[in-house]
């Protein structure tokens, strides 16, 4: 036996290709007694893989008749038997016979049927189609052709009768006016409180000249608001685009560059981090005086032809593109949803980003049916308890989520707390048969369904009924749902058969208009089918149909990725990996799961000739520009790519690779305490590596927010207290082993708020900004110095109502002079820490001490509020925080309430001294502090040098170094980062990137002293 591959040459007439095949197996017949397994040496073929396993064999002597004889055989039942999941046989004669022997386990009966068919039909046509092209010999017979348009037919869609989904929910606001809509944990708006309260943010839109078509940028934090804004923006006939906050900043603003809005609603914070211009943002808080009645303001009417929201998914050619979704589209999406499920929903639990397409659903299949939408607080689905309890309080009926998400909710969460779920519903990335499995075994009653569907298919286009998916065979992407029609083809644009691979072309009512300002490849990527006036979009999905019509799941035929639901294209990680001065070259691929690990996103870089390269380095630069679920999670180091002969990457040859292990930072000690020890054996039970140490961040070992919920639920196992966001704050076992031992030493101390570092005098005081950055001061500044950490009242220590910014200067200073006589070297302060630490510098020098350098950490906004320096007498320094006065956010009275009774509550805990719950805690301290700081009034403390580091913001640099100067008297020095307030805190790249900047200008003010 000599397996030969076969390869078909463009442009190559079938009877070409016999007669070459015909050559080559001539020229090999000198090697045909060559072993099988020299040949699988020499293939290419990795080793533990079969050679082949099928075959096809031509009996090419004929059957000869023979004389029986005087010998005969009785009770003789012939036997064939084959070695290879399938042979098919070939016999020549007056009538050709056709044979088949298969695996029954691997193959079903009606399946290898229809193979000899197309098999037969194909031997049919081959005398006729010698002189065309062999890409264009016939398998189909008309039967099964006419099969698969049937199965690729959706249900006719019923009861569209309106134009849009605001006329849907126009009718549920007409008929339930105080029928609950949208809840959230502040509060609830009924219908009618829905319509109304949107309809303040059409009338100020159409107020600043927003017209039909215009697009409008929605940059909110997670919350009713948001919905509210989506509904606002298409009542005033605009189309909203749904934006991220937690996105860098660059990539946000690259995204409103794109799509030009004519305006953009976004807050105070969202405002500065990514300095919008003021006369294009409108603010929430700015609409309680907007509305003066029912219609003050005409809104336009809506035909289905327009746009309703631009959705911006990863880009092939590096950059996010956007999808444009019709009214048309969004209705017949959201009437499908009602047709094909049976139940719609009493209480939808919205868990998607609102910037991810799985949003859509969750918001309009609930308002147009007469439901109620939840959206869950921030990151609630990093704690399976939170959340099993949110649905317990709630008692919500329908929610759709990750499949890994949803298997680790029924995996952990307490299956009494799931009981009022009716409907699962999952999407995002393919399922696995234990989901459905689990969910039998533990919740009989709850139905579970996977949807597929692009988002240029306005979210979903097929979908299962999975509840009774079978074991061990991975559940099929189901049937085209009401209004679609779906085309399986090769690249010739031909169907395939039945069982064969190919890319799913999706049409139908919910098939989006395009991409925005992407002509070229919105009609690459949308077309017309020669034999169909019906408009399609290739997915690029490969896909199969089952014996039974389903549609299967088998992959992608480019390099677009599926990663925890979010669709990425690889070019895009490239493009930006290859910005980086340091890299030449770039590749990205998705490493396959298996053996208990999870897929990860892997880069491979060729370094620039003479610049030094550190994985940290490129991680940095990517963080700046993706979001979290587009960083890779490991980088690799080549001389050079492997490529294919056309010039491309060789994905394949590069997954062979192995990227640079990532050695901990490990520290001088391996896991001591009881907490550590536990810590580093979850990690590495649920990272799947061998070895965990103190150092060793927990993303970089390949851990993200689906990991980061496993941990907490074996960390709470273990008796452990553990937070999902502590784990994304503090990604290292020494990190959360220390905030653990500030946190019980605080809780033994109330009074003291000192965390020291060193016993000796501390060369750095900073005054709040958190354990994290105190550490990373520490690392950075070496042995030699030391660190003080003075804690926001937040974590620790006793806080009057009363309080002012002076009076929080004396009670650190006192803490510091009882344990050193000298100021230290730099004071440091961080939010209204830096006003703190100002005032702790006068102090210092009226008691003839004086602090060599002041450094202000991302300080209140004060400048445009400064006073002429020409007249100074004294500057009131007013901050952003007025603008986060729980008195002036908001209209949910509900909202208001809990934070008022929490201050209060936390000011009788204060004066009593008794213990106060955390959430009370930090609304009570947030409050004390902006009184504090709406009451300060700065006195000059002359000769102080200072630097300030900012974020971006409005008039930060100049004006805001001009009025430190007037107050100090000498040079100050400013410096800008891509960070919003939090971030300079929270984020690990920019932390890394001001305390790397502060070292630098140290070591050069001492050589500078030493000179």
């Amino acid at each position: 036996t000599l397996p030969i591959r076969i390869q078909l040459h463009a442009g190559e007439t079938l009877g070409e290709l016999i007669e070459r095949v015909h050559r080559d197996l001539l020229d090999l017949r000198r090697l045909e007694h060559t072993p099988l397994g020299d040949v699988a040496r020499c293939s290419g073929v990795p080793a533990g893989r079969a050679l082949f396993d099928s075959v096809l064999v031509i009996e090419n002597h004929p059957e000869l008749g023979c004389d029986e004889g005087k010998l005969r055989f009785r009770n003789f039942d012939p036997m064939d038997q084959s070695d290879f999941a399938l042979s098919i046989f070939v016999m020549p004669g007056a009538s050709s016979k056709l044979l088949a022997l298969y695996d029954p386990a691997r193959f079903e009966p009606a399946a290898m049927r229809r193979l000899l068919d197309q098999f037969a039909y194909a031997l049919e046509h081959v005398s006729d189609g010698l002189q065309s092209p062999a890409t264009d010999l016939p398998v189909l017979p008309a039967k099964e052709q006419q099969l698969l348009l049937q199965w690729g037919l959706g249900p006719e869609l019923l009861g569209v009768q309106q134009a849009t989904v605001l006329d849907q929910i126009a009718v549920q606001v007409r008929q339930n006016p105080k029928q609950p809509a949208l809840i959230v944990e502040t509060g609830r708006l009924s219908y009618g409180e829905l319509w109304e309260r949107s309809q303040r943010y059409a009338e100020a839109l159409v107020t600043r000249q927003v017209r039909p078509g215009d697009r409008v940028a929605i940059v909110l934090e997670r919350g009713g608001e948001y919905v509210l804004a989506m509904l606002g923006v298409l009542r005033a006939g605009a189309c909203y685009v749904p934006l991220d906050p937690s996105y860098p900043v660059q990539r946000i603003q690259a995204m409103l560059q794109d799509c030009k809005p004519a305006q953009i609603i976004a807050e105070e914070p969202q405002i500065q981090r990514l300095g919008l211009e003021q006369e294009r943002v409108l603010p929430p808080a700015t609409l309680s005086l907007a509305h003066s009645g029912p219609e003050a303001v005409p809104l336009p009417e809506l035909q289905g032809q327009d746009l309703a929201y631009l959705m911006y998914t990863s880009g092939s050619t590096g950059k996010p593109k956007a999808v444009m979704v019709s009214h048309e589209n969004l209705l017949a999406s959201t009437m499908a949803r009602e047709q094909f499920y049976a139940e719609a929903p009493d209480l939808f639990l919205l868990l998607s980003s609102f910037a991810f397409d799985s949003s859509v659903a969750g918001i309009y299949w609930p308002l147009t049916c007469g439901g109620a939408l939840l959206v869950s607080p921030m990151a609630l689905e990093q704690d399976m308890l939170a959340l099993a309890n949110l649905i317990e309080r709630y008692k919500v009926s329908h929610t759709l989520c990750l499949p890994a998400l949803a298997e680790l909710l029924i995996e952990l969460a307490p299956a009494q707390k799931l009981k009022s779920l009716r409907t699962l519903v999952v999407a995002g990335e393919a399922v696995g048969w234990q989901l459905p499995e689990r969910v039998r075994n533990t919740l009989p009653l709850l139905r579970v369904c996977n949807e597929y569907g692009p988002t240029e298919a306005t979210v979903w286009c097929t979908m299962a009924d999975i509840t009774a998916a079978p074991k061990g065979v991975a559940p099929a992407i189901g049937y085209p749902i009401p209004g679609a029609v779906l085309r399986v083809l090769d690249p010739q644009q031909r169907p395939v058969p039945i069982g064969a691979d190919g890319e799913l072309w999706v049409g139908g009512t919910g098939v989006a208009a395009g991409y925005f300002a992407q002509p070229d490849i919105s009609a690459r990527s949308f077309q017309t089918l020669d034999h169909s006036q019906t408009r399609f979009y290739r997915t690029g999905d490969l896909v199969r149909y089952s014996e039974h019509g389903a549609l299967l799941f088998k992959g992608r035929q480019d390099s677009q990725i599926k990663l925890r639901g979010h669709r990425i294209e690889l070019n895009e990680i490239e493009a930006v990996l290859r910005s980086h001065e340091a890299v030449q070259e770039a590749a990205a691929l998705l490493s396959p799961a298996g053996q208990g690990k999870p897929p990860q996103l892997l880069a491979f870089l060729v370094p620039a000739a003479g610049i030094s390269l550190t994985d940290q380095m490129i991680l940095e630069h990517c963080r700046e520009q993706l979001p979290r679920h587009m960083v890779p999670a490991r980088i690799g180091l080549c001389e050079h790519l492997p490529r294919l002969p056309n010039g491309k990457v060789d994905r394949k040859a590069l997954s062979l690779l192995q990227p640079m292990e990532r050695p901990g930072a490990g520290g001088d000690r391996e896991p001591g305490t009881r907490f550590e020890r536990a810590m580093a054996d979850i990690w590495q039970r649920v990272l799947a590596v061998e070895q965990v140490g103190l150092d060793d961040d927990f993303f970089a070992l390949g851990g993200d927010s689906l990991k980061s919920i496993r941990i907490v639920a074996l960390a709470r196992a273990r008796e452990l207290n553990l937070a999902p966001s502590e784990i994304f704050e503090y990604p290292t076992i020494r990190e959360l082993a220390a905030v653990r031992e500030h946190r019980a030493t605080t809780s033994r101390q109330p009074e003291a708020a000192v965390l020291e570092h060193s016993l000796a005098g501390a060369t750095l005081c900073l005054v709040h900004g958190g354990h994290r950055v105190a550490t990373q001061l520490q690392e950075l500044l070496g042995d030699g110095r030391s660190v003080r950490l003075l804690s926001d009242h937040r974590d620790a220590g006793a806080l009057l109502p009363g309080a002012t910014v002076q009076s929080m200067a004396r009670e650190y200073l006192a803490q510091i002079n009882a344990v050193q006589t000298n100021p230290p070297s730099v004071l440091a302060g961080y939010s209204i820490g830096a006003p703190v630490a100002f005032e702790m510098a006068r102090l210092w020098q009226k008691q003839g001490a004086s602090v060599p350098l002041l450094l202000l950490l991302d300080p209140p906004d004060e400048a445009r509020y400064m006073r002429s320096a020409a007249g100074f007498a004294g500057a009131r320094i007013k901050t952003e925080a007025h603008r986060n006065d729980p008195r002036q956010q908001g209209n949910a009275s509900v909202g208001r309430v809990r934070r008022t009774f929490r201050q209060l509550l936390g000011a009788l805990c204060s004066w009593l001294r008794l213990p106060m719950p955390l959430s009370v805690r930090h609304s009570y301290v947030g409050w004390v502090y902006h009184r504090a700081l709406r009451r300060y009034e700065a006195t000059p403390c002359e000769g102080v040098p200072a630097i300030i580091y900012h974020g971006r913001g409005v008039a930060r640099d100049s004006a805001g170094r001009m009025l430190w100067e007037t107050l100090l008297d000498a040079e100050v020095e400013s410096y800008e980062f891509q960070a919003s307030h939090t971030e300079f805190v929270r984020r690990p790249e920019t932390i890394s990137a001001w305390t790397r900047h502060l070292k630098a200008l140290l070591s050069d003010r001492e050589d500078k002293n030493r000179k």
